[in-house]
């Protein structure tokens, strides 16, 4: 369903996210891996995973924390781009990276 000029959006949580999914950790070590390969770092730096436990924040974290895009999808016709390629968009702009 896309919605036309002039309609109002139906109410709710719209959310949106690049695909694939992936965690703090996994996106972390992906920055460092790709900011190598640009000549950003001179050597690999050290990421270490940790549970949410190690984590302590004053609202309590779900165990899946994943964001749904389903409706932004269904509702406005928005695609998650694989953020990997947009990661590489914001390494090449700093650094003349062309991977």
């Amino acid at each position: 369903q896309r919605i036309e000029h002039g309609h109002t959006l139906p109410w709710g949580i719209y959310h949106y996210a690049g695909t694939p999914d992936t965690t703090w950790y996994g996106f972390a070590t992906e920055i460092v891996a790709r900011g190598q390969a640009a000549g950003l770092l001179d050597k690999a730096v050290p990421v270490h995973p940790i549970t949410t436990a190690e984590y302590p924040t004053p609202a309590p974290r779900p165990r899946n924390s994943r964001l749904d895009c389903g409706v932004i999808h269904r509702i406005l016709g928005v695609v998650q781009p694989d953020w990997h390629v947009e990661l590489d968009v914001v390494l090449r702009a700093g650094s003349g990276y062309t991977a």
